[in-house]
Formats: structure tokens, sequence, C-alpha cells
């Protein structure tokens, strides 16, 4: 067992060419009840747990900035070009109406998505869906029409060729907005 006097000194750390001292986070309590420190069970580095003397390069600046870019980017949905829109086998897609939109452009179109071939006439849309989309991309020479009630009733919006990032940013009656809204729909390209 340590003494209280051993474990209250500070640990050295290898840091490069320089040597400096970090006190230690990790405690215990001594043989009397009292806290202590103890050296060598957690470096001044967060999250990294190691023995003294254990070497320990940082990070270069210019290596996280650009590992925080690349991170930030995965994060990023886009919506697909409409001239893009196709199935997974290939085929040519009318619609494709998406669960999720963002406040920024370069982050809509995300989460799960479903395809509408053409022609497509659906008075209630499949359950899961339901007032559950939030932004859409129409395919070339299409023209996606969409109502916000069961059979075709309520209000009723057309979306021709191009990308709709966020449906909250389409009117829909006095003070509403579609999105989260669509609830049936018909679909047709020429």
């Amino acid at each position: 067992m340590r003494t209280a006097e051993a474990a209250v000194n500070e640990a050295v750390v290898e840091e490069g060419e320089r040597v400096r001292t970090a006190r230690l986070r990790s405690s215990y309590k001594d043989g009397q009840g009292r806290k202590a420190v103890v050296p060598g069970k957690a470096s001044a580095y967060i999250g990294q747990w190691h023995e003294p003397g254990c070497r320990r390069e940082r990070m270069a600046p210019l290596l996280q900035l650009a590992l925080t870019f690349w991170l930030a980017l995965g994060a990023v949905a886009q919506c697909p070009e409409p001239s893009a829109l196709r199935d997974v086998d290939g085929v040519r897609v009318c619609a494709r109406l998406y669960e999720d939109s963002d406040v920024l452009y370069d982050r809509c179109c995300g989460g799960g998505y479903m395809d509408i071939q053409s022609p497509a006439d659906v008075p209630s849309i499949e359950r899961f869906w339901n007032d559950r989309v939030s932004s859409l991309v129409v395919g070339p020479r299409c023209e996606l029409t969409v109502w916000n009630k069961r059979n075709k009733r309520g209000y009723r919006r057309k979306f021709r060729t191009g990308v709709q990032y966020r449906l909250e940013e389409v009117g829909k009656g006095l003070f509403g907005n579609w999105d989260n809204s669509i609830t049936s729909y018909y679909c047709v390209c020429n």
C-alpha cells in the first residue's frame, strides 16, 4: 500500500523533448480514510490512460482541423439532382420522398426515403410514411400532386421537376405548411 506522502507527489509525463509535471486525476483512500492522488493512473490528456513516462504525441492542429471537417462531411446528406433520380435497379423514379430536412439545405434529404414510380395513384400513403415527409425531389418531366387527407381530400399542392429542400417553407392554407402533412399523392411522368 502506498503512503499518502507518495500519493500526492506529481507524476512526470514526457512530451516530446520537454518534461512537464501533471497532477493526475485518479485517487484512492489511504489507510486512514483520507483521499489522496494516485500518480500513474490517468494522464493529463482527456480520455487517455497510461503509466507515467509514457510518450504521448499531440495531434497537429492542422490534422485536427482536417479530421473535424471530414467528420462533418459524413453527417451531411445532400439531395440528389432530379436527373440522377433512379432506384436501386437503375429504373427512373417519378419522385423521392425523404423523412428528414434541416435548416441548412446541404443537410436536407436525410433519413429514410420512399421512391415513387410513374404512374402512381395512391389515395392513402402507407402507414409509416403518413405525415412524415419533410423534403422531396421530383424527377425530370414529372409532376407530383399531394394532398393532406386520405382519398385525395383536403389541401392540394403540385410539385414539378426539382428539389424541395424543406416542405416547412411551402405554405398550406393560411397558416400551415406541408412539413409532415402528405397523406395521399398522384405522380406521373411524360
